[in-house]
């Protein structure tokens, strides 16, 4: 599995993503080897994603990681690896998508680069979300049909810490590149998690299911990850 952050950063600043992993693969039985992929040190080739069965995307708050975390959401799209991203990782994985149109090469987030055409998140400001910050645990709803659904059910609860939504301006851009919305927050204004329409396990959410994580309950995301990195349905 490929943890696409350095090994300080997921063992000493935030073990969680790296602990959830863990109770995915003890309770699946899997033996479980993680590399570590700096997002600021890739390859042009992205060697580093050669012979993964899987990829996990995390959260963080560091705009250098952006432009190395597309990198490796476009790389891992186009070759069909099993990828899972969160929060930032979310956001990445929406604008390398949204890049493949050519009227949006260029479009970014807002928070990594103020100056792009074309803003591919920008900030919270609708005054149904309480000010311009989400936290805490807000639930999902999962759109009908999606695999955000049949992994989550209708709704759940999600740890979040964000200050970002998905632009809506471009959901029918997003649409035309395979992409589809999977699930909505701040009653039904927020994307929330998006995924590949062909049924590929190709997702992301902007909460935090690492945080809801437990040995004796991983959670739903981080399991079907592995399940399906280890070649099951």
């Amino acid at each position: 599995m490929a943890l696409i952050g350095s090994r300080a950063d997921q063992w000493d600043s935030y073990p969680a993503t790296l602990a959830a992993l863990g109770d995915a693969a003890d309770a699946l039985g899997l033996a479980l080897r993680v590399r570590y992929v700096s997002p600021q040190r890739l390859e042009p080739t992205l060697k580093a994603l050669d012979e993964v069965d899987g990829v996990l995307l995390p959260g963080g708050s560091a705009m250098a990681n952006v432009a190395g975390q597309i990198a490796v959401a476009r790389d891992t799209l186009l070759r069909g690896i099993p990828t899972l991203e969160l929060c930032l990782g979310m956001q990445t994985m929406a604008t390398a998508a949204l890049q493949q149109l050519a009227s949006l090469r260029a479009a970014s987030l807002a928070e990594a680069d103020p100056a792009a055409p074309v803003k591919t998140f920008v900030p919270l400001c609708q005054p149904a979300l309480t000010g311009v910050h989400r936290s805490g645990r807000l639930s999902l709803h999962s759109q009908p049909g999606t695999l955000m659904a049949a992994l989550l059910g209708e709704s759940r609860p999600l740890h979040y810490n964000h200050s970002y939504q998905f632009n809506p301006l471009l959901n029918e851009a997003l649409t035309q590149t395979g992409i589809r919305v999977s699930a909505l927050g701040g009653e039904g204004t927020v994307v929330d998690a998006i995924e590949a329409s062909d049924g590929r396990f190709w997702c992301g959410v902007q909460g935090h299911p690492e945080l809801g994580s437990r040995q004796d309950a991983p959670h739903p995301l981080v399991t079907a990850l592995l399940r399906r990195a280890a070649g099951e349905e």
